[in-house]
C-alpha cells in the first residue's frame, strides 16, 4: 500500500508540474508530424493511386478518352477534326505525335493550296498572260477597197490558187501551188517567172517589196501527228519573212472549213481537226506578234460546215464562196503597225 502511495504521489507531483505538459505537447507533436510523413510516402500523394489510378492502368487506359478527344481538339485549333481519336489503350504521348504528324500533313496541303493560288494569282497578273488572253483574231473594220490588195501578197496552197482565179484581184501577187505544205512553202520552185523558169517564194519575195503579205497554210499538214510541228514551222516562215519583207504587215489565215460530208467521213480532213490546228495557229500568232485572221468561222453555216453548196468536193472552194472569202479579207484589216488583234473595231 505504501508502494502504490508513493507511485500516486509521485505522478501528482508530475501532473502539477507546468514543465511535464510542455514536454508532452512537444512529444505528441513530432510523433504526429513523424506520422503524417510516413502515411505520405506510404500512400504515394500525386501518383496514380492518388489519383484513383489502378496501378496496372497507364495513365492514357484510366483517363476518359472523350475527355482526350477534347484536349486534343482545343490543341489542335479547328484542324483537329482531321486528327485521330485517341484510342483507349494507346499511348497518350504516341497519340499526340500521331496528332501532330496530321497537323503537318494538312499544313503541307495548306501551304501547297496557298502556292498554286499564289502562282494562280501570278498568272493573271503577268503581263505576258494578260495579252495572250487578250488576243483576238483582226475584228470585223470597214471595209477596204481592192486597192489595199494591189501591194500585198497571198502565199498558199491549192485553196489560195482558187482565190487567185475567183476573186478577181487581177492586180495582186500570188505565190501558191497545189499541195505545198509550209515547210516547204518559201524554199520550193514554184513562182513561174516571164522567162519560163521557175523560183522559190523566197526568191521571188527578194526581187519586190509588198506591204501586205496574207499567208494561208495548213491544210496539207492536218495527217501530221504533231501539230507543234507544224506551228514551228510556221513560226520560222514568219521569221524569214520578217527578214525580207521588213515593212510589211503579215496576216495568218486560219485553215478554212469542210463540209460536213467531208468532215463525218474523213479521218484527216475533218472540221475537229481542223480547229484543233487554228487553235494552235492563233497561238503562234500571238508569240509572233503577227495578225490572225480567223476565216474560218466566216466561212461556217449555223451548223458549223462549210455549206454543202461551198465545194464540190468538200474542200475546194467555187466562186461564189472565194468571193464570200475576199469580202471576209476586205471587212478584217488591221491598223498598220498596230499590236495584232488589237486596235480593229470599227
Amino acid at each position: 500500500m505504501e508502494g502504490k502511495r508513493y507511485k500516486l504521489k509521485h505522478i501528482n507531483v508530475l501532473i502539477s508540474n507546468s514543465k511535464f505538459w510542455l514536454a508532452l505537447h512537444i512529444v505528441v507533436f513530432a510523433c504526429l508530424a513523424m506520422a503524417f510523413v510516413s502515411l505520405t510516402s506510404c500512400t504515394g500523394v500525386g501518383s496514380e493511386d492518388a489519383l484513383g489510378l489502378d496501378a496496372a492502368q497507364s495513365p492514357a487506359e484510366a483517363i476518359d478518352t472523350t475527355k482526350v478527344d477534347t484536349l486534343s481538339a482545343e490543341a489542335i485549333s479547328g484542324v483537329g477534326r482531321h486528327a485521330p481519336a485517341i484510342d483507349a489503350g494507346q499511348d497518350n504521348e504516341e497519340g499526340v505525335d500521331g496528332a501532330d504528324l496530321d497537323i503537318d500533313t494538312e499544313s503541307d496541303d495548306i501551304d501547297d493550296d496557298a502556292e498554286r493560288s499564289d502562282e494562280a494569282d501570278d498568272d493573271e497578273t503577268d503581263p505576258e498572260s494578260a495579252r495572250r488572253a487578250a488576243f483576238s483574231p483582226v475584228l470585223r473594220t470597214m471595209p477596204v477597197e481592192d486597192s489595199h490588195f494591189t501591194d500585198s501578197v497571198f502565199l498558199g496552197d491549192s485553196r489560195v490558187m482558187g482565190l487567185m482565179l475567183y476573186s478577181g484581184l487581177t492586180d495582186s501577187t500570188f505565190y501558191a501551188h497545189k499541195g505545198i505544205s509550209v515547210s516547204k512553202l518559201l524554199t520550193e520552185p514554184f513562182v513561174m517567172q516571164t522567162n519560163g523558169v521557175k523560183i522559190s517564194a523566197e526568191e521571188a519575195l527578194k526581187k519586190r517589196y509588198f506591204s501586205n503579205i496574207y499567208i494561208k497554210a495548213g491544210l496539207n499538214e492536218l495527217g501530221w501527228k504533231n501539230i507543234t510541228l507544224f506551228t514551228d514551222a510556221y513560226g520560222e516562215v514568219i521569221d524569214r519573212l520578217r527578214e525580207l519583207q521588213p515593212g510589211a504587215e503579215i496576216y495568218v489565215q486560219s485553215i478554212l472549213p469542210v463540209t460536213a460530208k467531208k468532215s463525218s467521213s474523213d479521218p484527216v480532213f475533218n472540221n475537229t481537226r481542223i480547229m484543233e490546228f487554228n487553235e494552235a495557229l492563233k497561238n503562234m500568232a500571238w508569240e509572233k506578234d503577227v495578225h490572225y485572221l480567223d476565216v474560218y468561222s466566216g466561212m461556217i453555216n449555223d451548223e458549223g460546215y462549210l455549206p454543202a453548196e461551198a465545194a464540190s468536193d468538200g474542200v475546194h472552194l467555187k466562186k461564189e464562196y472565194c468571193l464570200v472569202w475576199l469580202d471576209y479579207l476586205r471587212h478584217h484589216t488591221a491598223t498598220p503597225g498596230s499590236i495584232a488583234g488589237e486596235d480593229n473595231d470599227i
